[in-house]
């Protein structure tokens, strides 16, 4: 508990390419020490797939903790290192594949998809482990089971390109940079079924989001009430700047507090 996770590409031996690479999770305590590494399989075991990242694909590996807090989730491709491109690949040939790591370092790779073919595969989150919400760079919000394959169920297209989806409040939320909606939610809940609406949250910026997290910080009012947003857009000191982005929900709305780093900001 306290710990950070960060998903590592590569061994740091070699220059990355676009090949599929290795994929490490990596344990810090929050002074920088390292405290344990887990690799992801990189070759078919039992039920287990392999899992490695496009080497240089910059929003992959956009690792999530499931809403009831006992997994880490992690995607990839059923491809062995070295296997050129995998992303640009037909699912038909290298499926997708969620990671699920729990707090003893378990893997299960045994979910895939042929969803997000010929494309990235960039997030997924969970509930409890057992039911998951993918996104990449095609094929829209993708709802799955645990140890299934096939498409699963694409619940919403109003944005087919998307960078991180995660849970927060159960209310299952998605970040990209195609078309209007940013940082949105995806329907009501948790939703599992097909027709649902990507709705951009109140007062969302334009900007380049990638992985974003509500907090409740408030502790005489419940729900979520602050955000953060990693963006990776160029450094300033404006809502539509990159860096870490801080919001505060005021009158229903999310209100820009300030940037990290930028000259000039509001104080946080």
């Amino acid at each position: 508990p306290g710990n950070v996770v960060v998903c590592r590409v590569g061994t740091g031996s070699l220059r990355l390419t676009n090949a599929a690479t290795e994929v490490f999770l990596d344990e810090y305590t929050p002074a920088g020490a390292l405290v344990n590494t887990i690799a992801m399989p990189v070759a078919a075991s039992g039920a287990n797939n392999a899992l490695t990242a496009n080497g240089t694909a910059t929003t992959e590996c956009q690792l999530t903790r499931s809403a009831n807090g006992n997994y880490l989730i992690v995607t990839g491709y059923n491809a062995v290192p070295g296997t050129a491109n995998p992303s640009g690949i037909s699912t038909a040939t290298i499926q997708r594949v969620i990671g699920r790591v729990d707090a003893s370092g378990g893997i299960d790779t045994s979910t895939t998809t042929t969803a997000f073919s010929a494309s990235n595969i960039r997030s997924a989150t969970a509930d409890d482990g057992l039911n998951y919400w993918a996104v990449g760079a095609n094929s829209g919000v993708v709802y799955l089971s645990h140890g299934g394959s096939g498409g699963g169920t694409i619940i919403s297209t109003t944005v087919t390109n998307n960078r991180s989806v995660n849970i927060f409040g159960g209310q299952l939320y998605v970040s990209g940079v195609s078309g209007t909606p940013r940082l949105s939610t995806v329907g009501t809940g948790l939703p599992t079924t097909s027709g649902q609406t990507i709705t951009s949250i109140p007062g969302a910026p334009a900007g380049t989001p990638n992985q974003y997290f509500f907090a409740d910080l408030d502790a005489g009012t419940p729900g979520l009430d602050t955000l953060y947003i990693a963006d990776e857009g160029a450094a300033g000191p404006n809502p539509n700047s990159g860096g870490v982005k801080k919001y505060a929900l005021v009158a229903g709305s999310w209100t820009f507090l300030g940037i990290f780093p930028a000259s000039v900001s509001p104080a946080i």
